[in-house]
């Protein structure tokens, strides 16, 4: 299955032309290119769930849409997607050292393992505290496709965990490429929930607000581990997998339902897990491991 919502697609393009020449039986779907990321996509529900693999190169996520956790989780489909993929960036893509990205996945399993609280502290200003009690870091987003069910993003190379409960301050150092970390962007967060913003943030946060309620609600921590991704371009795909860094989003994933999921990130973190210093100014510690 290739699905997008773009007019005009290199990627998809590319795909479909590979697809042809192999002979593979493929179906396509062109979904609304005005939705919230990761909201949902009702008409690719029937094509999804007679999918094995759907590759995404697309404009807005469908990584935490309903349709495409039914088609991974019912019908085992495989997915690969791509929100705001560039010819430039799927390159760059290919060309990451899997091996490498994979053993620090391995490390971090072992450092992250039981842990009932992670602590963020960054440059910027956020300071941020995350309740782990009954939550588990994933690992899969290593580039390997190969079992039923996974999900990775292209470019990958990053791990992360369902989250609800946090208290303190986000400070934003890149979002798409509306804030920077120049802006001084700021956001509050009182039991999961954004309370209070300035200025610099509003883009971010009436960006949520669309969504209602939900929108304003922590749902994930993550951890960038792309050996080959230093610094931002302003294409969330890219910059929450540069390594070392933190992403945190608001809106819908895992269980919970809402349409929109949208990361920040910050930049060069200090990163306690428990007591245990895992990250500093944006290092990964080998002591720590």
């Amino acid at each position: 299955m290739l699905v997008t919502d773009r007019k005009r697609c290199e990627i998809a393009d590319a795909f479909r032309h590979v697809l042809k020449q192999l002979h593979i039986h493929f179906d396509e779907v062109r979904i609304d290119p005005h939705r919230l990321s990761s909201s949902p996509i009702p008409q690719a529900k029937r094509a999804f769930r007679k999918s094995n693999v759907i590759i995404a190169p697309t404009t807005k996520s469908i990584s935490h849409s309903p349709e495409t956790r039914e088609a991974r989780y019912k019908y085992g489909a495989r997915v690969a997607s791509m929100p705001g993929i560039t010819p430039e960036l799927f390159i760059k893509a290919m060309k990451a050292d899997i091996n490498k990205i994979r053993a620090v996945h391995e490390k971090l399993h072992r450092a992250l393992k039981n842990v009932k609280s992670v602590h963020i502290i960054s440059p910027s200003g956020t300071d941020l505290v995350i309740d782990m009690r009954r939550k588990k870091f994933m690992y899969e987003d290593n580039g390997d496709l190969s079992r039923e069910g996974i999900l990775n993003n292209i470019p990958f190379g990053e791990i992360c965990a369902w989250i609800d409960k946090a208290d303190g301050v986000v400070a934003i150092d890149v979002w798409k490429d509306k804030i920077t970390s120049n802006m001084g962007a700021k956001i509050f967060v009182k039991n999961g929930t954004i309370v209070w913003w300035n200025k610099e943030a509003e883009v971010y946060v009436k960006n949520q607000m669309k969504a209602g309620v939900c929108g304003l609600k922590i749902v994930e921590l993550g951890i960038g581990t792309n050996t080959s991704h230093k610094n931002p371009i302003g294409i969330v795909l890219h910059d929450e997998k540069i390594y070392g860094s933190v992403h945190i989003a608001f809106g819908g994933g895992g269980t919970r339902k809402c349409p929109i999921h949208q990361d920040v990130v910050m930049l060069k973190p200090t990163l306690y897990a428990g007591n245990k210093l895992i990250i500093k100014d944006g290092r990964f510690l080998s002591m720590s491991f």
